[in-house]
């Protein structure tokens, strides 16, 4: 075997410039394909830390009540004693756990209005929040003098920049929150924009944030009650596991649990309200049911990168084919002489088939590294993106993350579609009879 790559490895050499066009092609198709899957990863990668953030823990425990069979409102009860058993069923899984009220409202500014789901939030308890949103500082937004705490106090309203441009106000200003209670009847607060955070892409349209204690009250709401109770653990891919901990345990402990929807919560409350039944039930979910509205951004970003990919992949396959089968022609008589000399058919065969091998690895592993510096070079430049993609990938900058397995993979499918397009030449020059061969050397 090793005499078989030493020769395999002469011949490529031989060929300089064909090996070299050939190799830049093939490096050039690893380098764009371990990029895309880095763009992907990246985009995967900012939509768990956003979404994770403002709409879901790793493991939710949320609830509705109806108080008649045709409502529906996101709250639980005796939020205090739910708290403290998912606590306790968790265990040392959780690395920490939170509570939101969840609400649905009209922001009224003195110009116009907007309809947004609402957040009751406690900013020193909430700390993946804390750790996210990052107030602007803009000076149209005269933004420059808040902070966290002033932000998150009582009587103060957080939203985000394009919520802010909307409304026409900017920090300090007075809005007016109108909310639907249980009831069905209106009840308004008024609250002072503390502050205004720089804006996460389409998601920006979905989120704002108010005291806690402000939207137990303009709710009307009981002091002990809640409405989403955040787990976040230490390992993410337990999260299916302590879901089903959760809905087992807390069953046992006499609570009615809703069927397994892996739908986003906000598009429960139709089915909720249609349902035959009165009172209070939970319903547990992870963070993919949470996020599962935007999988589809995800899949298209995966499905166009595998389409253009997959073309220049059968282009390159071909380009071997082509490349290879020009040499078996060049190298009729070294066929001849080394059947002669007692090389079998298979061993003609798997001569070709390394050359192509050896190629597509040597060039494989360059183009990935090419990509690996061009990953580094982009993340430092910090490149803006235009504003319709900021929307889609919820990216300010263009970020690309090429991971291990995604350098393999790329290596993997360049080399497989290189093998591939090597057969059919190598299977040419393992048919060939040793006469014939040795007769185009006369």
């Amino acid at each position: 075997m090793l005499q078989m790559l030493v020769i395999a490895t002469r011949n490529i050499f031989a060929q300089r410039m064909r090996a070299f066009l050939l190799g830049t092609a093939i490096a050039v198709v690893s380098c764009i394909l371990a990029l895309l899957l880095g763009l992907s990863t990246a985009f995967e990668s900012t939509l768990f830390e956003t979404g994770t953030a403002l709409f879901s823990g790793h493991v939710n425990v949320a609830g509705f009540h109806k108080i008649s069979v045709s409502s529906a409102t996101p709250i639980v009860s005796n939020a205090n004693q739910l708290i403290a058993d998912t606590r306790e069923i968790v265990g040392s899984d959780a690395a920490f756990i939170f509570d939101r009220v969840t609400a649905f409202g009209k922001i009224i500014s003195d110009t116009t209005s907007i309809q947004v789901p609402l957040w009751g939030v406690d900013l020193k308890t909430d700390l993946k929040l804390r750790d996210y949103l990052k107030l602007t500082t803009k000076p149209e937004f005269k933004g420059s003098g808040a902070t966290l705490d002033t932000a998150g106090a009582l009587g103060c309203l957080m939203i985000f920049e394009s919520q802010a441009k909307k409304l026409g106000v900017t920090q300090g200003d007075g809005v007016t929150l109108l909310v639907p209670t249980m009831r069905n009847q209106n009840n308004t607060r008024d609250l002072k924009v503390c502050g205004i955070f720089k804006d996460v892409g389409s998601f920006s349209s979905f989120s704002a944030f108010v005291n806690k204690q402000d939207t137990i009250e303009v709710y009307q709401l009981d002091p002990n009650t809640t409405g989403f109770i955040m787990v976040f653990l230490n390992d993410v891919s337990k999260a299916n596991a302590v879901e089903n901990r959760l809905r087992t345990t807390l069953a046992n402990k006499g609570h009615a649990i809703l069927e397994k929807d892996p739908t986003p919560f906000w598009m429960k409350f139709d089915k909720i309200a249609n349902q035959d039944w009165v009172g209070e039930k939970l319903d547990i979910s992870t963070w993919e049911d949470n996020l599962s509205f935007v999988k589809w951004v995800v899949e298209s970003l995966n499905g166009i990168s595998i389409l253009l990919v997959s073309v220049i992949l059968i282009s390159i396959a071909l380009g071997i084919t082509n490349a290879l089968g020009m040499a078996v022609r060049e190298r009729t008589g070294e066929i001849g002489t080394l059947r002669a000399i007692g090389m079998q058919r298979g061993g003609i065969l798997r001569l070709f088939l390394l050359e192509g091998f050896i190629l597509s690895v040597i060039a494989s592993t360059v183009g990935i590294i090419g990509a690996l510096i061009v990953a580094g070079i982009v993340n430092h430049a910090h490149i803006p993106l235009p504003e319709a993609f900021r929307q889609v990938l919820i990216m300010d900058t263009l970020q690309l993350d090429i991971r291990v397995g995604a350098a393999i993979f790329s290596l993997i499918m360049v080399t497989m579609f290189s093998i591939a397009g090597s057969f059919f030449p190598a299977w040419r020059a393992s048919r060939m009879q040793p006469v014939t061969a040795l007769g185009h050397v006369q």
